[in-house]
């Protein structure tokens, strides 16, 4: 009986069973590159994180080969440049900061998104209460943002690029 409703809960709620599953695995993924950091360089992981990938991604163009339709091929590989420089700032604020300090600037990113679209899109408009959540996510930053006490300037600077990148 509780095996049917689960399995009913997964087929009707997708969305959020997969949601569920990625912030575990990215979870999963940061407290490993933690640990790991112990013995290899960002660099390193960094290699081995895209190693993994590579199999799926191979295996999804084998299947469906991918067709380029429109778009510009440059900013196609700017994107990919500037993902694998994001997870280099991952991996390089996890080797020396905590988990949890680097998984704070990485759910940082939401501030990130809502300034750029406000500078991207001249249509967006925030309103007065939305510049105060904004200034309040800001003021919580700087009050992490605090390399006398743990860490250096570079290493916190890196989890603000960090979640810049992952906006």
């Amino acid at each position: 009986m509780q095996v049917t409703k689960i399995t009913s809960f997964i087929i009707n709620k997708k969305g959020i069973f997969f949601m569920l599953i990625s912030s575990l695995c990215f979870a999963s993924m940061s407290a490993m590159a933690k640990d790991l950091s112990e013995k290899f360089s960002s660099v390193q992981l960094v290699f081995f994180r895209s190693a993994v990938g590579l199999p799926f991604l191979f295996t999804s163009l084998w299947l469906k080969p991918a067709v380029q339709k429109g778009g510009k091929l440059y900013f196609i590989i700017l994107r990919g440049i500037l993902g694998a420089f994001t997870l280099y700032c991952l991996f390089y604020t996890l080797e020396h900061l905590s988990l949890s300090l680097t998984n704070t600037y990485g759910q940082a990113f939401p501030l990130f998104i809502a300034i750029f679209s406000f500078f991207i899109f001249p249509t967006e408009k925030l309103s007065r209460q939305q510049i105060l959540y904004l200034l309040i996510g800001f003021c919580g930053i700087i009050l992490i943002f605090r390399p006398e006490t743990n860490g250096s300037l570079l290493h916190h600077s890196t989890g603000i690029i960090y979640a810049i990148g992952t906006a």
